[in-house]
Formats: structure tokens, C-alpha cells, sequence
């Protein structure tokens, strides 16, 4: 999941890969994450879009290169989990690295 987060998954491709049913695969992956398998890959793909924009990228880069359909899904998708747009977090993110340079 981690080398295709550019990429839209298909619970049947990875369920495949599993050996298992689709159902089945789904079962297994709750019970061993607490998250569905899409809903973990969208964890994986926010916790890779913290760091691209900690990085300086800019957010729709970073929404384009995660595969997100377009930047509202990904801003959408990021204030759901952080509590603050793309474009927030790496203000803030950049504001507090220039207090902190400064000391």
C-alpha cells in the first residue's frame, strides 16, 4: 500500500493478492488495524502529505501527486483528520520552524 499512494486501490485487486475474498480480506485487515484497507491507505496517504508539505510543497502538488481526485477531495480528506487545510497546517508548520530559527 505504501509504494502506491499515487494510486486508487481496488479492494478485489488486494484481496487477490491476499488470496482471499474480497469480504474475507476486508474482515482480516479490520480486525488486524482497527481500519478498513481503503480507509488505512487514506491514513498512509495524509501522513505522506504532512511531510510533503512540511517539505514546502505546494498542497495541490501534494494532492495531485497522492492521487486525490482534485484539491477540494484532498482538502476535504486532510481537515477531516487534522482539524485544518492543507494550506493551514504548512502556514503554521512554516511560521513555527521560522520561530524556531530564530531563537
Amino acid at each position: 500500500m505504501r509504494a502506491h499512494l499515487g494510486q486508487r486501490l481496488q479492494l478485489e485487486q488486494l484481496a487477490s493478492i491476499a488470496g482471499l475474498s474480497k469480504y474475507h480480506y476486508v474482515r482480516c485487515f479490520k480486525k488486524a488495524t482497527g481500519l478498513g484497507p481503503l480507509q488505512y491507505h487514506m491514513q498512509l496517504r495524509l501522513i505522506e502529505a504532512r511531510q510533503r508539505l512540511r517539505l514546502g510543497l505546494h498542497p495541490q502538488d501534494v494532492a495531485l501527486g497522492l492521487g486525490f481526485y482534485d484539491q477540494s477531495h484532498f482538502i476535504t480528506a486532510f481537515r477531516r483528520v487534522h482539524g485544518v487545510t492543507p494550506h493551514q497546517y504548512s502556514t503554521v508548520y512554516k511560521g513555527g520552524l521560522a520561530r524556531m530559527n530564530s531563537r
